[in-house]
C-alpha cells in the first residue's frame, strides 16, 4: 500500500465513524483553521516514510479535535471521545496493515 492509499483508507475508515464530521490531512493547523472544517474532526498527517526492501513503514500522527465549550466543562469528554475515536480507526483499518503497540494518545487543547 502506498502513501496516497494509506490516507484515503484511513480517511475512509474515519469518515464511516458517526462521531466524525470530517476528515482532513496533510497540515492539521491550516486544515482545522478552515472555516469549511467540520467538529468532530480527525486529521491524518504521515510524519516519516521507511523503506524497505519489500515494505514501508509509515510514521501516522492522528489528530482528533472538537469544539470546547466556553467554560471548557466538555473538555473530559473530547478527551474521551478522541480515545475512542482513534483506536476505533485503529482497529478497522485493513489486515494488511499492521499497527505497532504500544499507541501513543497525547490529549490538547
Amino acid at each position: 500500500m502506498n502513501m496516497v492509499e494509506l490516507i484515503q483508507h484511513i480517511k475512509e475508515v474515519a469518515a464511516s465513524l458517526p462521531m466524525v464530521r470530517s476528515v482532513c490531512s496533510e497540515d492539521v493547523y491550516l486544515n482545522w483553521n478552515s472555516a469549511e472544517v467540520k467538529f468532530a474532526s480527525v486529521n491524518i498527517a504521515v510524519e516519516t516514510v521507511t523503506r524497505n526492501e519489500n515494505n514501508a513503514e509509515y510514521a501516522v500522527v492522528l489528530y482528533y479535535a472538537d469544539r470546547l465549550l466556553q467554560d471548557k466543562s466538555n473538555s473530559e469528554a473530547i478527551y474521551t471521545d478522541s480515545v475512542n475515536v482513534l483506536q476505533t480507526i485503529l482497529n478497522s483499518l485493513d489486515e494488511d496493515l499492521e499497527v505497532t503497540y504500544p499507541v501513543q494518545y497525547v490529549p490538547f487543547s
